[in-house]
């Protein structure tokens, strides 16, 4: 609650009066209290007294409530005596700012009728700011003016310097400014009562040079521009009654230079051109500095050079942002930054460029292996590997194998065989595992892929169930066992042997009469177990486990010594022991004639 108080001054009864009034506060609001003060006094030229003299309040508004510490009368005042009296109010809860445009009159009363022709003097108060500040008019009884009054103006007016255009104040209140930012000075006079006031008579200032007072002040006639670097101004105004502002001063800084390059760009931590990726997201840092009004952002565009200053998307948090978008292309993308300080200047002249490096697509590659069969690993495929954009980094090397020999293969798997660049050599090294689908390792048919790694992370699609491989080999690293050798048939100068093996193979036998000089004879497989000119066998021709030859032009009767040589596809053999049977001797036929 604050306290305002009016005073009305002048008031004389038997004399033609006049008033004065002082405004000591201001800013009404309700539960506010004020209060009038109004003196009355007899001249003494007037020898009897005035009787009952006292105030009426006529015309109040209805937030206008009259305090019981007001001195309304009736009171005499003798000849020479002044008496104030007072009005104390409230502003009540009803106010409301609606309520600020009042009228109010005060009527001074006296039953000493006839003593004077103006014993009943009124005051017509009038008011836009709800009696913040009023002006007044004085009345006597036959309505003849006697006088007006209103609020003293002893307050100076107010100058603010605007700043229109780019300006910017930094954390320790210096104040920076565009070269082509205006100043304004723009000067008001609070002291406005109703259409009455005084108003603001000159606003001066002066251009970096001090000022004691108002007048060494040269007149403010229209807005000012300032050059690149330090100033100040002066500054003040006053109204018609006299009242004269403070000297005020503001210095700034006028900034017309751009920041300089952006320095240390990096683009995810690598500086000038970023790492190969495979997704269109990259963390962008780099340091910027302004001699003046210090940076404020940077502009970033993608892709085209910038044609102006402000020809891309503006970062205010630019020394560490994310920079995502859907124009990159794969293969390098100019990504080009510049800076912008704290009052506007930029100049994409001076943008650095960041080379993004984009990638999604994906590589591929082809294998192969020499020779198809093998008796001892590791198993070499070659492979060559092929990407267009961000080159190979690493080619994988996947197989599955065909244990039985049946056509049915199991799943592929992911072998530690790894190589980069883009050709070279991967191996497989079938260890001796258990057989059985599924593994690898072992003998078996064995079909191979080869998945392709680029350096942005892309990965060429891994193989399925029904993926073709791309290269094959046959593994065989035991030697085969022989079994079940027999002679079932013998006959003169012929005879018949049968063996198995665990494994497919093809078979020399070697015979004749004399265990340390066996002759060999077909199927065979390899040249030089084959003697020049010997007959095609009758039968185990090819790569088989169960086998069978017929044994021609043998000597009968005699002991016939042999042995069996089994050759897997490998080329691997197992000779089995000398065994031996007997021809018999060959029949006589009788003929009678």
């Amino acid at each position: 609650m604050r306290y305002f108080i009016w005073i009305l001054v002048g008031v004389f009864i038997g004399a033609c009066p006049s008033a004065h009034a002082t405004h000591l506060s201001s800013g009404v609001q309700a539960g506010d209290r004020g209060g009038i003060l109004l003196p009355v006094e007899n001249r003494q030229v007037n020898t009897l007294p005035l009787n009952n003299v006292r105030l009426e309040i006529f015309n109040a508004p209805l937030w206008f409530h009259v305090l019981d510490t007001s001195l309304l009368g009736p009171q005499v005042i003798y000849p020479g005596e002044r008496l104030t009296f007072r009005i104390d109010f409230e502003v009540d809860q009803s106010f409301t700012p609606a309520d600020s445009n009042v009228t109010m009159d005060i009527f001074v009363v006296t039953d000493s009728a006839g003593i004077l022709p103006r014993p009943n003097i009124k005051w017509h108060l009038k008011s836009k700011t709800a009696f913040q500040m009023f002006s007044a008019e004085c009345s006597d009884a036959e309505g003849i003016f006697c006088g007006d009054a209103i609020a003293s103006d002893d307050t100076s007016p107010i100058t603010e310097l605007i700043f229109d255009g780019s300006f910017f104040m930094d954390e320790q209140n210096e104040v920076f400014i565009a070269t082509a930012t205006e100043v304004v000075l723009e000067a008001n006079d609070p002291f406005i009562i109703d259409e009455r006031h005084s108003n603001v008579a000159f606003t001066g200032l002066k251009v970096d040079q001090p000022a004691q007072n108002i007048n060494e002040l040269d007149l403010f006639v229209s807005p000012l521009t300032f050059s690149q670097g330090s100033h100040f101004i002066v500054f003040a105004s006053s109204d018609f009654a006299g009242n004269a502002e403070a000297i005020k001063q503001q210095a700034f800084f006028v900034d017309g230079i751009a920041p300089a390059s952006p320095q240390d760009l990096r683009a995810d931590g690598s500086l000038g051109v970023s790492p190969w990726k495979n997704f269109k997201s990259f963390e962008i840092t780099l340091q910027g500095q302004d001699d003046a009004s210090g940076v404020a952002g940077a502009y970033v565009k993608l892709g085209t050079p910038p044609t102006s200053s402000t020809d891309g998307n503006f970062i205010s948090n630019f020394t560490s942002f994310n920079f995502t978008s859907g124009n990159l292309v794969n293969g390098g993308n100019p990504l080009y930054v510049w800076l912008q300080d704290n009052v506007g200047n930029a100049d994409h002249n001076t943008a650095g460029i960041l080379n993004l490096r984009f990638d999604d697509l994906k590589p591929w590659s082809s294998a192969s292996v020499f020779p198809s069969t093998f008796s001892a690993g590791p198993v070499p495929i070659v492979f060559v590997s092929t990407d267009a954009t961000s080159g190979v980094d690493k080619t994988f090397l996947w197989g599955r194998k065909d244990t039985n020999g049946d056509g049915v293969f199991g799943q592929w798997q992911k072998t530690d065989s790894e190589a980069s660049g883009t050709n070279g050599m991967l191996t497989l090294t079938p260890a001796p595992l258990p057989q059985g689908e599924g593994t690898i390792g072992g003998d078996g048919n064995y079909q191979f892929y080869t998945q392709a790694k680029d350096v942005a992370g892309n990965f060429e699609e891994p193989p399925v169930s029904t993926t073709v491989a791309k290269a094959s080999a046959f593994v065989d690293q035991s030697s085969p066992a022989i079994s079940n050798i027999a002679a079932p048939l013998v006959s003169f100068g012929t005879a018949k042997l049968t063996w198995t093996t665990d494994d497919k193979t093809t078979g020399i036998v070697s015979y004749g009469t004399q265990p340390e000089n066996l002759t060999p004879t077909l199927p065979c497989v390899f040249a030089q177990d084959c003697p020049a000119g010997l007959p095609s066998p009758i039968e185990g021709e090819g790569y088989r486990k169960e086998h069978s030859v017929i044994l021609n032009s043998l000597v009968s009767p005699a002991r016939i010594y042999f042995k069996i040589t089994a050759i897997n596809k490998t080329g691997l053999r197992t000779e089995s022991q000398i065994g031996n049977f007997t021809t018999p001797v060959k029949k006589k036929r009788w003929w009678r004639p």
